[in-house]
């Protein structure tokens, strides 16, 4: 598996609903709820904030309002 560099994108991106619940997309396309962002994510990357109207994802019924873009350091 090949190390992603800071230029290739973010290596995680956490989303966020409209009620400030946490989701981290699963390798089948769906939204899993976490329950709070990890410490040890803080340690490793950088945090960039997106908001919703800059994704070009779809997600169904639920109120996405944007997303954390993690960088690794």
């Amino acid at each position: 598996m090949n190390k992603k560099s800071k230029t290739d994108g973010p290596a995680l991106r956490i989303y966020m609903d409209s009620s400030g619940k946490l989701f981290k997309k699963t390798p089948d396309g769906d939204l899993k709820l976490l329950p709070s962002l990890p410490q040890e994510y803080e340690d490793m990357y950088y945090i960039k904030f997106v908001q919703a109207n800059d994704m070009d994802e779809q997600f169904g019924p639920l109120n996405i309002t944007g997303a954390m873009d993690l960088y690794l350091k």
